[in-house]
């Protein structure tokens, strides 16, 4: 699986650093918040509401659309309990960003694989996070200096499972897909594309850890066609020494 392997490309949440962990911590500090302006039988709601707008993000994504992003989903939150309040909605955005900072952190093993995996290939991102969110989040895990290329889909314009964002990330590492392994949690956006363009794919799918699904697409995946699969990033470094 190692030979003639020039580099790998991680998807970021979820697969390096723990996102839904941090997304549920950000997201009961909203609620924490918007709770006491409402009446105790709506607050109670709150959870289950941004469950349903969520769904339905989710829905419209996976039809092509646009991702709704914390700003627009909060705003109908809160107009779901009679509360129009865009400034407000803002608030609450950028207190949940602030607070999915301060609490994302690696899996364990993970920094130490990054580091191992960086002295003997180049590494990059792919992530359909903002602009600037993906170096924030390696910055703040001190990930940051073990990856050459960073590509977002908020910067590049394009997003997983578009095959053009993961041909940005290897134009700008300078490798050819066969030669080019993709690393990530979500087979629909991160794998099955990376497949098609002759890139290996190593899924990350530990049934003991809590991940978001958020991104895969409706209905069962078959993920036979994986070039290998691990329960974490920290296993990579070993299976690439042991493999052919």
């Amino acid at each position: 699986m190692n030979a003639d392997l020039d580099a790998i490309v991680f998807d970021l949440d979820d697969t390096l650093v723990d996102a839904t962990a941090a997304d549920r911590a950000a997201l009961d500090d909203v609620i924490a918040t918007v709770a006491p302006r409402l009446h105790p039988e709506a607050a109670a709601l709150l959870d289950r509401d941004h469950d349903e707008i969520l769904a339905e993000a989710r829905r419209v994504f996976h039809a092509g659309g646009a991702w709704t992003g914390p700003e627009a989903r909060f705003a109908r939150l809160l107009a779901r309990h009679g509360v129009e309040d865009p400034a407000l909605a803002r608030d609450l955005a950028a207190r949940y960003f602030r607070v999915r900072a301060e609490t994302i952190r690696p899996y364990q093993g993970v920094a130490a694989a990054v580091e191992d995996l960086a002295g003997r290939y180049p590494l990059a991102i792919v992530s359909n996070a903002p602009a600037g969110l993906p170096e924030d989040t390696l910055a703040r895990t001190g990930l940051a200096r073990h990856f050459r290329v960073v590509v977002s889909a908020g910067a590049a314009g394009v997003r997983k499972p578009d095959p053009a964002i993961f041909r940005l990330a290897l134009d700008r590492l300078g490798v050819a897909p066969a030669r080019t392994m993709m690393v990530g949690d979500a087979w629909t956006i991160d794998l099955e594309p990376a497949l098609a363009l002759g890139m290996r794919a190593v899924l990350v799918a530990d049934p003991a850890v809590r991940r978001s699904r958020m991104f895969e697409g409706d209905g069962p995946v078959d993920t036979t066609r994986a070039t290998a699969r691990i329960a974490s990033v920290a296993e990579l470094p070993a299976l690439l020494r042991r493999a052919p």
